[in-house]
């Protein structure tokens, strides 16, 4: 079996994953070993140190160049390229307008709610804890 090692830490998973298909475009086999905790647990992940990107040992010194350079911002490319924004139409989302996407986390209703609940859950907790049962609160 191959010896893999590190090419770089990221705190989080979008830039590892970049960084892992940079090196795909350069030919160098990279993988995430610790994916599944970064995404199940990111806090633990931070306190273990980032997310790894490793490769095998015969490709590690180029591996690393390649970060290097990127992180240089060496294969950065121009941002004053309009093209995006060719087929864009102001006051639009794809086929809808703006006024038509509406999201329920910031409506009004919704927001009652939720304090309600929140609220209602505490208070209820909260005289749990004082009488210490449920037939402490009927007497």
């Amino acid at each position: 079996m191959a010896e893999e090692y590190e090419v770089a830490r990221f705190l989080t998973v979008a830039e590892a994953e970049l960084l892992v298909a940079l090196l795909g475009r350069h030919g160098i086999r990279a993988w995430l070993p610790d994916r599944d905790m970064a995404t199940m647990l990111p806090h633990v992940q931070m306190a273990l140190g980032g997310i790894r990107v490793v490769a095998y040992a015969e490709q590690i010194d180029a591996a690393r160049d390649i970060a290097r350079r990127a992180r240089a911002g060496e294969f950065a490319t121009p941002d004053d390229n309009d093209e995006w924004q060719v087929e864009a139409t102001p006051g639009r989302i794809g086929e809808l307008d703006e006024a038509d996407v509406q999201g329920l986390v910031g409506s009004r209703p919704l927001i009652q709610l939720g304090t309600f609940l929140i609220l209602g859950s505490a208070l209820f907790a909260g005289l749990l804890g004082y009488c210490g049962s449920f037939a402490d609160l009927r007497s």
